[in-house]
């Protein structure tokens, strides 16, 4: 059974892969409606750094701060500007830096986590943050469902 706290992690990195794609599509097709999904993408994404960096520093691990998102303002800066096609394109390129991210701390953090911290932490905060509500995501913040 896999810790609650690598659970999360994981589902939120899936979460966040998910919207980034969804981003790009809704950029790419629908102009009426990407600004607001950028903007909750946006937050998604602080809220996911916030969470990281107060886990993982419960458990003495030290995360760069405000890893995703500042990825994602670089990546929009260098596209020039919002616009529907700028974002769409960043939309993608930011899906492979969360993707990139996942791996590295499935294959360099998660490993160290596993061997240093009792299971009982490890799910305690896990669950605490995930239940706290301030990481949960709103209906509208969540893709849409596959039609």
């Amino acid at each position: 059974m896999m810790p609650c706290v690598l659970l999360l992690f994981e589902t939120q990195h899936s979460r966040l892969l998910e919207s980034a794609q969804t981003l790009a599509v809704t950029a790419a097709t629908d102009r009426s409606e990407w600004p607001d999904r950028l903007h909750r993408f946006r937050r998604a994404l602080v809220h996911h750094d916030r969470m990281e960096r107060e886990v993982l520093g419960e458990l003495g691990v030290r995360a760069a701060p405000d890893e995703l998102s500042a990825s994602f303002d670089l990546v929009m800066a260098a596209e020039g500007g919002p616009t529907a096609g700028r974002v769409a394109k960043a939309a993608r390129k930011v899906a492979r830096i969360i993707e990139d991210h996942a791996l590295a701390q499935e294959t360099g953090v998660f490993p160290a986590l596993s061997e240093r911290h009792p299971l009982r932490l490890r799910h305690q905060l896990g669950g605490r943050y995930f239940l706290s509500g301030e990481n949960r995501w709103d209906a509208a913040d969540a893709p849409p469902a596959a039609a």
